[in-house]
């Protein structure tokens, strides 16, 4: 029943509830306007926790006074009820007028510029607002935009450890499935992986919304939270309902936004608005400098010159070391004039970025003319943003490519006169002479393209599913591949045209442990032959080779392009190339006169080493450099759990500390995490997807009786953390659809596990104490991620534990230390714990760690196994000239 009052405000009517309260419109009778309470419900009330974050939440919009936030007029409290009286926005939210279809450009770009103001005041404040969506936006009727809720923000302090991390806002439970599936479509990917998260996270939603308001569409959506998350970790927006019309800088601005990876997204959401101030022509500093109204990208860009430097960068050098370009200089002068049949032998160098900028670090980013002489490849801009350049070998400056932004995995036309690439989910062709790109076709979500001799491109449109040909100038695509699902097949990928321009290379996936069936297949019939199994797709390297990656080293093998056979013996060329987010990629560029080009970022070699609170430091004999991932060691010491992350499948290796021997245990094939030692350290814990989803097993160490299952779901998010001393029961977290983060207990032999932790917030990575009366775990709800400990298994005496953390609090062998990470994450905390009454001491300083530190366990005698990344530094492209002269003589004679 609707109130008539609440505390002296006449109610008039409810307008929305949401997982935090219910919202009223009333009128406040002493100053005779509208505003909006919001009550929390009865509930709520009665949780200390949930008022806690209410009158937080309070303080929150305090503090954010500005036009385009709806402001606060009081916290207020009435026959014992809080809420609050906020400024009543009197409209349709975003929400409701896109249900009606998509805005205009013109329309969105002012929305979005107000909605970005909005978020800067706050991140400039140190609030992350964690739940921007159409719903939370309200269009006045003058127009004006409001941004509601910062019921979820957080404090961001200017730092990540205290911005507001980790946590999906499926917290929004109790207001019932539609608000969570609504919520969950607007989370970051750190969000949904239950990452620490920051103004950025906020950044994620601003694209997803401007994705929105362009198509009317969701960007990410789902039947379900799991489908949605799925949609956000693993897929792209479509780009198919965007606007034909729409700027080239609002749909790069867009897909800054919605870069998966945080640390290449937008990073500060002030340059979004002014990017959307200077489409509108409103920014007072360009008008003051005289500027052009068509580089604001809402209309065509001036025919300047062939080149024209990309705003802020100019015409760049790309760097070599002294030593590179002279050994350059000095080739192209042999190779241009020495007679035949001389021989300068081979030449090897790097190059690197332009000022400002950097590779990708992946293979595919990057082509070689066929003459060898000019160099294309994508480079990414401070901002994150990619592009295409070119750069001739024989020269010291790159020139960007007009109109690129966005541009991926290029290649050449036969006669090097235009080079392909896909940008804005089309495939495109640009002239070296100074064209602008021209479209050929769409090609959504592509996976590589080649050019053959007959002006036909045969490349793959989407992620899965069959290559395509289409005329070179454009016109209607048709397939030249068929997928054999009998064999498991789901996509044809990477093409690579054979000398006559009709037969072409490919790899079709999935594959096993990274080795996928590579085929030859022809633009005149869906037949085709069998080639080999490799590590990547091949390149065709002329006049007689193929390339391909193979165990860390990129390999050539000697090829008959007429009768389509391999010859001789692999040998290595080089390093490894670069890891690709492309499965089956092909690992190098190489031109018809005997030059070729890679890129040679070094793949992930993480170290295990042994760390001790002196600050000494050593590697863990036997244990080789691998991308590991966690670590965790048996009770006794003897033993370790290694994840492997890295391989194309997540594996699981078994090493015995005392000789240094590890053994994977997870087989071929198989994507599987660890867990826990049981007590006995006889027996361990792990997940595998080897029935389809991500379910918990146990094995016995020496392999007695096989793995028995000990539970299933069919949620995918879960992860099994703990075990008690006794053996009887293990603590895990898991995702649910009516909940965030929340922490499990499950006993041996029953197959229902009673929910441990709940909030509203993420409740993650439990760990038991030694003696099993006491159980920590990570929760975000004061804003930053921290620590916290309470009685087990009652979770009873809960208190927070840290203050600002960046890893979850382990356990020392004797149980009288919690150690953990500092907010910068290289400094190593302990606070002492009386095992009796659970008091906290506070923490200090206990050593200076290494930078890099990803996993940690501890041992007996008070000292870590850590597990380390390299820097790596930035990537780099390789060349090789006349690569093929170091190949042996006896492995150059045909079989």
């Amino acid at each position: 029943m609707l109130p008539s009052h609440i505390g002296s405000y006449v109610v008039e009517a409810e307008v929305g509830r949401g997982g935090m309260g219910v919202v009223y419109r009333a009128r406040d009778p002493r100053l005779d306007r509208a505003v909006a309470i919001k009550v929390l419900p009865d509930e709520f009330a009665r949780d200390p926790e949930r008022l806690a974050r209410f009158e937080r939440e309070a303080r929150l919009l305090a503090a954010l006074v500005h036009p385009n936030i709806a402001a606060i007029h009081g916290i207020e409290e009435s026959e014992g009820r809080r809420f609050l009286v906020l400024e009543y926005v009197d409209g349709k939210t975003l929400a409701e007028r896109l249900a009606a279809g998509p805005l205009s450009v013109a329309d969105t770009i002012e929305v979005a510029r107000q909605v970005a103001a909005a978020l800067e005041a706050a991140h400039e404040a140190g609030i992350v607002h964690r739940d921007l969506k159409p719903g939370n936006v309200k269009i006045s009727a003058k127009g004006d935009v409001k941004v509601l809720d910062f019921g979820l923000a957080r404090g961001a302090a200017g730092d990540v450890s205290s911005a507001g991390n980790e946590s999906p806002t499926l917290t929004l439970a109790a207001t019932g499935a539609g608000v969570i599936l609504g919520t969950a479509a607007y989370m970051s990917p750190e969000q949904a992986r239950g990452r620490p998260v920051d103004r950025r996270t906020d950044i994620w939603s601003f694209g997803v919304v401007l994705y929105e308001c362009l198509t009317g569409k969701q960007a990410f959506p789902g039947e379900t939270v799991s489908d949605s998350i799925a949609r956000i970790l693993q897929t792209e927006p479509d780009p198919a309902p965007l606007p034909a019309d729409l700027p080239p800088r609002l749909r790069a601005l867009l897909a800054r936004c919605l870069e998966k990876d945080a640390k290449r997204r937008l990073r500060d959401i002030g340059d979004a608005r002014i990017e959307l101030e200077e489409m509108m022509g409103v920014s007072s500093v360009s008008s003051r400098l005289g500027h052009d109204s068509s580089a604001s990208g809402l209309g065509p860009a001036p025919a300047s010159s062939v080149f024209p430097a990309r705003r802020g960068l100019g015409s760049l050098p790309l760097a070599l070391g002294a030593a590179a370009a002279a050994a350059l200089v000095a080739w192209f002068a042999a190779t241009a004039f020495r007679p035949a049949g001389g021989a300068l032998g081979p030449l090897r160098f790097t190059v690197s970025a332009p000022p400002g900028t950097e590779f990708p670090g992946d293979p595919c980013q990057l082509a070689l003319s066929p003459d060898g002489r000019t160099l294309a490849f994508v480079a990414v801009d401070s901002a994150g943003t990619p592009a295409l350049w070119l750069r001739r070998l024989d020269a010291f400056e790159a020139t960007l490519v007009p109109r690129s932004e966005t541009a991926i995995q290029p290649f050449w036309a036969p006669d090097g006169r235009s080079v392909a690439f896909f940008a804005d989910g089309k495939l495109k062709r640009v002239g070296i002479d100074g064209d602008h790109p021209e479209t050929i076709c769409d090609a959504p979500n592509a996976r590589g393209g080649t050019w053959g001799s007959k002006d036909v491109i045969v490349f793959a449109p989407l992620g899965s599913g069959p290559l395509l040909a289409v005329d070179a100038k454009g016109g209607t695509p048709r397939a030249v591949t068929a997928i054999d699902s009998t064999t498991g097949e789901t996509a044809h990928r990477f093409p690579c045209f054979l000398p006559d321009g009709e037969h072409f290379t490919y790899a079709a996936v999935p594959g096993k442990e990274k080795s996928y069936a590579c085929w030859i297949g022809s633009t005149r019939t869906s037949k085709r032959e069998t080639l080999a199994t490799f590590s990547s797709a091949p390149t065709y390297a002329a006049p007689g080779h193929l390339v391909f990656e193979r165990n860390g080293k990129l390999m050539a093998q000697g090829f008959d392009a007429g009768s389509r056979k391999l010859r001789g013996e692999p040998f290595v060329v080089g390093d490894a190339p670069a890891p690709t987010p492309f499965t089956g990629t092909s690992p190098a560029s190489a031109s018809r006169s005997g030059v070729l080009a890679w890129s040679s970022a070094p793949p992930l070699r993480n170290r295990v080493m042994r760390f001790r609170l002196d600050g000494s430091i050593e590697p863990v004999a036997g244990i080789p450099a691998r991308p590991w991932g966690q670590i965790t060691v048996s009770p006794d010491a003897r033993w370790a759990l290694l994840d492997e992350n890295g391989s194309g499948v997540d594996a699981v290796w078994l090493v015995d500390l005392e000789r240094g021997i590890p053994t994977r245990i997870s087989p071929p094939g198989e994507s599987a995490e660890s867990g826990p030692f049981l007590p006995d350290s006889k027996s361990f814990y792990f997940m595998s997807n080897r029935k389809g989803r991500r379910d918990f097993y146990r094995r016995r160490i020496d392999g007695v009786g096989g793995d028995s299952l000990v539970y299933r779901s069919d949620q995918p998010f879960k992860y099994l953390r703990a075990v008690t001393p006794d053996g009887t029961e293990f603590v895990f977290q898991e995702v649910t659809p009516a909940r965030a983060w929340d922490i499990f207990a499950l006993r041996a032999g029953e197959s229902v596990p009673r929910l441990l932790i709940s909030s509203v917030e993420i409740d993650s990575d439990p760990r038991i104490s030694p003696d099993g009366r006491w159980i920590t775990w990570q929760s975000n709800e004061t804003g930053a991620f921290e620590n916290y400990v309470a009685s087990y298994p009652g979770i009873e005496g809960k208190r927070q534990i840290s203050r600002g953390t960046k890893s979850p609090a382990l356990w020392t062998r004797d149980g009288r230390t919690l150690v953990y990470s500092g907010p910068k994450g290289n400094v190593m905390l302990g606070a002492r714990f009386d095992p009796a009454t659970g008091a906290v001491g506070e923490a200090r300083a206990l050593a200076a760690t290494p930078d890099g530190v990803i996993g940690a366990d501890p041992l007996p005698d008070g000292s870590f196994l850590f597990i380390v990344l390299p820097d790596l530094g930035p990537p780099s492209i390789s060349i090789a000239t006349d690569w093929q002269a170091s190949q042996p003589a006896e492995r150059n004679r045909s079989r």
